[in-house]
């Protein structure tokens, strides 16, 4: 399984990273929208994972943009919490969302849920504890 994990290079990016590398998957990833994209073309990653930590209107225009790009899932982790929010990032193109703080098995079962209805060649997920 490869997972595309896109966000700012901050704390809550890089504590998303580790929970990821401690489940033994692939992690790729970016910084930035051009970076993603060249991934997607060059990588075929399973799965985008989007730690949204600063505007709801970067989400937004990733979600968009990607879609146009991809049908891979994309599910956004967040702290942002707010109704409107997550239906905004949903209605953009994002398949799923996750409130922070969350658990490796939460998130887990979330993308194992996505991969289900999609085909991927991957295996699924383990939550290693």
């Amino acid at each position: 399984m490869k997972i595309l994990l896109f966000g700012e290079n901050d704390t809550s990016f890089e504590s998303t990273k580790l929970m990821f590398l401690s489940a033994s998957e692939k992690v790729l990833t970016a910084y930035s929208i051009e970076q993603t994209e060249w991934i997607i073309c060059n990588e075929k990653p399973d799965m985008i994972l989007m730690d949204l930590a600063s505007q709801i209107d970067k989400g937004l225009s990733f979600c968009s943009r990607i879609r146009r790009l991809t049908s891979i899932p994309i599910i956004v982790i967040s702290v942002f919490n707010e109704p409107q929010d997550i239906a905004a990032l949903l209605n953009s193109g994002a398949d799923d969302f996750i409130e922070k703080p969350t658990s490796i098995e939460m998130v887990t079962a979330r993308i194992n849920k996505l991969l289900r209805r999609v085909k991927v060649y991957s295996p699924p997920v383990t939550a290693s504890i």
